[in-house]
């Protein structure tokens, strides 16, 4: 997966340039071990992450300058950002519990 979400991540970056401009806080939902936000922040270093997933899995998040491990359950609260990003997610859930997310 990690060398799938860098692929795509990188996709992401270029095709929507223009769009991180505003952004001072990301949150990542359900960020298991948080590559997806770290290649937000390796694109945009102004950029503060939030790799926010269950507990036993930021067990094993490794540490990145400029992102944050936050547990939780998204179906419970979301921490505060000025963005939410969401990859690979609601695929997992029925529609009543994607209309929750």
């Amino acid at each position: 997966m990690a060398c799938t979400t860098k692929i795509a991540m990188k996709a992401v970056v270029a095709a929507y340039k223009d769009g991180f401009g505003c952004i001072g806080t990301l949150v990542g939902i359900g960020g298991g071990t948080r590559k997806a936000v770290v290649e937000l922040v390796k694109a945009y270093p102004r950029i503060t992450a939030i790799n926010f997933d269950l507990p036993y899995v930021l067990a094993s998040a490794p540490t990145y300058e400029g992102v944050s491990h936050v547990k939780g359950d998204m179906f419970e609260s979301i921490p505060n950002a000025d963005a939410i990003f969401m990859k690979w997610i609601l695929h997992d859930w029925n529609d009543e519990d994607c209309i929750k997310i």
